[in-house]
């Protein structure tokens, strides 16, 4: 990236440790405990950082997850798996408003993103294979300390996906894949 001097410049990001721990218990033959945690870590978009029109001092967007679920074998090809999960996030990166704002941007966002999701699957064993998988969820954030929550603008709180394909004669498939969302909202002008 070049300054408003066209010299060029580095951006501030460097390597960074993300750990996470993936743990599973098999407590029988038909049931699978399993959790996870740890770190996630996001670079700001190229904008962002763009030292004209964002801001090259943006930290790295951070968060903190953990998900805690079970998995069950309700027949030799089909399986239920549900999980639960929790994100924190931090260092978000949001517009500054005003005429004071010394830059476009800071990283002073916190967000939190929590729901279950539901997978219903039948293995590909013999012509068919397919899945129903089922999301609910809640991703809040703030964008300054001061500011009430709201919903992230890209909030969907009910994600329905199914899946299916059959294997046809002479090495075709036939597929298909439906979806609804919910969520996504907008505030209307006034």
């Amino acid at each position: 990236l070049r300054d408003r001097d066209g010299n060029r410049r580095k951006i501030r990001v460097g390597n960074i440790l993300s750990p996470k721990i993936n743990a599973r218990y098999k407590l029988n033959d038909k049931w699978t405990l399993k959790g996870s945690t740890g770190l996630t870590s996001q670079r700001p978009e190229p904008p962002q950082l763009n030292p004209t029109l964002g801001n090259p001092d943006l930290g790295i967007i951070r968060g903190f997850e953990t998900t805690l679920g079970f998995e069950t074998q309700i027949s030799e090809v089909v399986s239920l798996d549900l999980q639960f999960f929790d994100k924190h996030l931090w260092n978000l990166v949001v517009p500054n408003t005003g005429f004071q704002a010394s830059s476009p941007y800071s990283d002073s966002g916190t967000g939190r993103i929590n729901g279950l999701e539901l997978l219903l699957r039948h293995k590909p064993k013999g012509p068919f294979f397919g899945w129903v998988a089922y999301t609910l969820q809640r991703a809040t954030r703030r964008d300054r300390p001061q500011d009430e929550e709201r919903l992230f603008g890209w909030d969907q709180t009910h994600i329905l996906t199914a899946l299916g394909s059959y294997k046809l004669p002479y090495n075709m498939e036939l597929g298909m894949r439906w979806r609804f969302v919910s969520g996504q909202p907008y505030t209307g002008v006034t």
